[in-house]
Order: C-alpha cells, then sequence, then structure tokens
C-alpha cells in the first residue's frame, strides 16, 4: 500500500506536520507513494537521506521527482549542518553532493 493511501485511511484529512523517512535506498519509491499528499500540502516537513549508492538506478529519477516537486509545488530543500540548522540548497546542489545524510523538503 503506497503512502498517500495509507495515511489516507489514517488520518484522513488532516496534515502532517513531520516525517523522517530512512528506508535505506527506497526514498524515491516513497516519493512516488506520497506525491499526492504532498501535492495537497499534506505534508508539510521531510527529513529523508540522499544516497546515489543505496539510490542506484532510482539516482535520476528521484532527483527529477524533487524537481518537480520543487517546481510544481513550490517545494524547498536544506542540509542540517553539524549544528542541526538548516542550509538552503538547490536540487542541483544536492545532485553534485551525490547524497547527504539529512536532506529536509518543506
Amino acid at each position: 500500500m503506497d503512502l498517500d493511501t495509507h495515511l489516507s485511511n489514517c488520518i484522513g484529512h488532516k496534515v502532517v506536520d513531520f516525517l523522517k523517512i530512512d528506508i535505506e535506498g527506497g526514498e524515491y519509491h516513497a516519493f512516488l507513494g506520497m506525491q499526492g499528499m504532498i501535492k495537497q500540502n499534506k505534508i508539510k516537513t521531510v527529513v529523508f537521506e540522499l544516497n546515489k549508492g543505496m539510490l542506484q538506478n532510482d539516482w535520476k529519477p528521484f532527483i527529477e521527482l524533487l524537481n518537480q516537486f520543487r517546481n510544481n509545488y513550490n517545494k524547498e530543500f536544506f542540509t542540517l549542518n553539524n549544528g542541526g540548522e538548516k542550509v538552503p540548497i538547490s536540487i542541483e546542489g544536492l545532485e553534485s553532493l551525490q547524497g547527504h545524510p539529512h536532506v529536509v523538503m518543506i
């Protein structure tokens, strides 16, 4: 079951303020399964790991999906520094890092 369906069944029309994803390379498929809730702005903040090696063949499609979220739904991206503070970053910046342990999408 995708996250859109699961969360709709669990929370109805409510909003998820914070979602932490740690699924070792499965982020692309998780984001595909929750893009309806992202589009409806029912998920406010998502923290996830970006790791090119773990994503493998899903790397490019995942970067493209993040671009769609930025362009179509005005999502912004940040990394977290060692002090836990958000640092703005572009999708191109994330792509050039080829990974980061703490990416935030708002």
